[in-house]
């Protein structure tokens, strides 16, 4: 039984365009939790920063697989790739999940409820 032709599936100009723009979005929201200023000492920052490092790994080594299938014209519509790429990519989406709500927990925790921005004004708080 074949599978259909869905957009943005792997091994195809969709799916690598996809990926790309993954990485490209992935490492501009890991350079701007790097440069910010106080981002080492919390460790939800920390763990938003390796959740970022690992997402961005998965998603080069995921174009590198689109480009690789395109230059060869190798299928990669087999079920059981498929269904272990997409329990990879929830996976991954599930930790950049937590780790952003957990930033964003801490954000209003130390902005809102601890006033840590009046304390520490060295902090770019905004």
């Amino acid at each position: 039984m074949a599978m259909k032709d869905v957009a943005g599936s792997p091994g195809t100009w969709g799916g690598l365009a996809l990926r790309v723009s993954q990485c490209v979005c992935t490492a501009a929201s890991l350079v701007a939790i790097t440069t910010a200023q106080g981002n080492d000492s919390f460790s939800a920052f920390i763990f938003l920063g390796i959740s970022m490092e690992l997402q961005l790994l998965w998603s080069f080594c995921l174009a590198c697989l689109d480009i690789h299938s395109l230059r060869t014209n190798m299928d990669l519509r087999d079920p059981a790739l498929i269904g272990a790429l997409v329990v990879k990519d929830w996976i991954m989406g599930i930790n950049s999940l937590a780790a952003a709500c957990a930033s964003a927990g801490l954000t209003i925790l130390l902005d809102r409820d601890a006033q840590v921005c009046r304390a520490l004004p060295h902090l770019s708080c905004g």
